[in-house]
């Protein structure tokens, strides 16, 4: 267990946040692709958006290092 904690070089609050926060940003697009599915004109770019965020977050985790929820940058 502790062992992927030292692989990302974080403790286990900020794993904690860090996994949190994108579980909320999955469960959004969920809902919008959701949406989207049935109203085409909605939500049009969100996915491709998320998908960019997600890489970005992924690639650079101090977005994450103190507590606090994500400030997305996509609507």
């Amino acid at each position: 267990m502790f062992q992927h904690l030292q692989e990302v070089n974080q403790t286990y609050v900020q794993h904690m946040f860090f996994s949190l926060n994108f579980s909320s940003l999955f469960l959004m697009s969920s809902i919008k692709a959701f949406v989207h599915s049935f109203i085409p004109s909605l939500f049009t770019t969100s996915t491709t958006e998320c998908s960019e965020f997600l890489q970005e977050a992924l690639h650079d985790r101090t977005y994450l290092q103190c507590p606090e929820p994500i400030k997305y940058k996509y609507p």
